[in-house]
């Protein structure tokens, strides 16, 4: 089986490709929280979308 990089995280892969993808489309962490809440049903912080943009933004090829 293949790993990739966001194995063994809490989220789905799908949730923070996502929310990077947001945030990175201009929108601040607070609507980036709220849009996954409102429109998914994931709970997630602030802090954790700051972190996965930092993180993966580089994987994912994006800035």
């Amino acid at each position: 089986m293949k790993k990739d990089r966001f194995e063994k995280m809490r989220y789905k892969k799908e949730d923070m490709v996502q929310a990077i993808h947001l945030h990175n489309e201009g929108l601040s962490l607070f609507q980036v929280q709220d849009h996954l809440w409102q429109h998914d049903g994931v709970k997630v912080t602030r802090q954790a979308i700051s972190y996965w943009c930092k993180k993966y933004s580089n994987f994912l090829k994006i800035s």
